[in-house]
């Protein structure tokens, strides 16, 4: 018995230790925008990165150039604010992750949008693709 509480204390401590873990080792801590932003300028700074990004940019604007104004439109806001969104896409081409800054209700609707997209397959996995939104 006394066994079977000491693992279960040291079970619980290790649960309890692993996020001061990740935050204190920077390799374990979740990205931050800026540094999704410097992976994605290398990733599109190479040939086969910014080819592909020529084929994201075409896939996205002939299949979601209605959605974005979609998103525009329920925000209500005639003059939405311009935002910079990362799009992690896998070797498979399906996306896993799409940062977005500033936060914005149109940043938000067309990250859920995105986040169910597949793309072709990238170059390279992780790819880290810039889609800067501005709107007039």
């Amino acid at each position: 018995m006394r066994v079977l509480v000491l693992s279960n204390v040291l079970i619980l401590f290790a649960i309890a230790a692993v996020p001061a873990l990740a935050a204190s080792d920077p390799k374990l801590a979740e990205p931050t925008f800026a540094d999704l932003l410097a992976r994605a300028k290398r990733d599109m700074s190479t040939e086969k990165g910014a080819a592909y990004d020529t084929v994201m940019g075409q896939q996205f604007a002939s299949k979601h150039a209605d959605t974005a104004s979609a998103c525009v439109a329920a925000s209500g806001i005639s003059a939405p604010i311009s935002f910079k969104a990362i799009v992690v896409v896998a070797k498979d081409g399906k996306v896993t992750k799409v940062a977005v800054d500033p936060e914005t209700d149109v940043a938000r609707c067309l990250r859920k949008v995105l986040l169910e997209e597949a793309f072709p397959k990238p170059p390279f996995a992780p790819f880290h693709y810039l889609m800067e939104m501005s709107f007039k």
